[in-house]
């Protein structure tokens, strides 16, 4: 079960079970999160026990969504070594070699 704590634009804070977490909502099914110790979005899950440690270095207005939502090379959105997964039509980040 997940709670929307605050909204800024297109980031949302949410509340897990697990912790909190800012994310961004593609609009095609995909949910990107902030991930606080590493400062750059994720397509990996990731939340934070209290609201301060899941806003940590955090800028809403720095606009880090955009290039959150657009096409890459699904094995870089999964960690994968390119030269082991196909590539596709997916969504990622900059920050996780998007093009």
């Amino acid at each position: 079960m997940e709670q929307v704590v605050e909204q800024r634009g297109l980031h949302v804070l949410v509340q897990f079970e697990e912790g909190f977490a800012w994310t961004v909502d593609c609009g095609v099914g995909m949910r990107w999160y902030w991930h606080p110790t590493e400062k750059q979005w994720t397509c990996r899950p990731c939340s934070s026990a209290t609201r301060e440690e899941a806003t940590a270095g955090f800028d809403p207005e720095a606009a880090p969504a955009e290039g959150v939502c657009r096409p890459v090379d699904p094995a870089l959105a999964a960690g994968i070594p390119r030269e082991t997964a196909a590539a596709a039509d997916v969504r990622t980040i900059p920050s996780l070699g998007g093009r």
